[in-house]
């Protein structure tokens, strides 16, 4: 029967420190965590590039799936911040040169027709595009996988997961060639989407140790 132990890890957060309780198994690593509230994976260990939780600094990683596209749904996901201020700019502007005969109401109505849809399209994408994983990247002992994908405002987040606690695919994936595939953990309904496609796996070996053994990456 496998020790469950509780520890209190500290780790810098923005300004200010959040205390994370993660859930080891015999002393080792945090198979579960955590009660800060995440946007997916609830229960992996997020960090960031410059901000990377204690317990996982002095890990080594390794990358196994790479989206090249990643930086250009980054640069598409920031673009509805523009977006958002070009249109409270616009739209007051050419409501006020509409009452003053400046323009006509052809004019206005395309005005706000044009900057609302731009808005809604790009917020749509936006929201696609955070579900989307850019790179996949395995521990050396391998019992730790890093999922990096975008934040609401086009940066890089990670979320550390536990391999054990991932799904492997042959226990839900029917059709590899689909564009997205999802990516699933037992402890979360939460969902993130890598591309067999669109991507590029970097280390068959250690994809597989994570996933499973998968007929289709046979016939790549």
């Amino acid at each position: 029967m496998r020790l469950m132990q509780l520890l209190n890890v500290n780790i810098r957060r923005g300004t200010g420190w959040r205390r994370l309780h993660l859930l080891t198994m015999n002393g080792c690593l945090p198979l579960i965590s955590s009660q800060t509230t995440v946007s997916f994976f609830h229960n992996g260990l997020r960090g960031t590039r410059k901000n990377i939780p204690e317990v996982y600094q002095n890990m080594a990683f390794k990358s196994v799936y790479h989206f090249p596209y990643i930086r250009l749904a980054g640069v598409v996901s920031r673009m509805k911040i523009y977006q958002t201020a070009l249109t409270f700019i616009a739209v007051p502007s050419v409501s006020a040169m509409y009452l003053l005969g400046s323009v006509s109401q052809k004019a206005l109505t395309m005005t706000i027709g044009i900057a609302t849809l731009a808005g809604v399209m790009l917020y749509i994408m936006s929201y696609l595009f955070r579900r989307v994983l850019g790179i996949i990247a395995i521990s050396d002992d391998g019992n730790v996988v890093r999922f990096s994908h975008m934040t609401f405002w086009g940066n890089r987040t990670d979320v550390y997961v536990p391999t054990e606690n991932i799904v492997p695919l042959s226990d839900y994936c029917t059709n590899a060639k689909d564009i997205y595939i999802p990516l699933k953990t037992y402890d979360s309904s939460d969902v993130l989407y890598m591309s067999f496609v669109l991507g590029k796996i970097l280390d068959y070996d250690s994809f597989q140790k994570i996933f499973g053994n998968f007929a289709y990456l046979k016939n790549r």
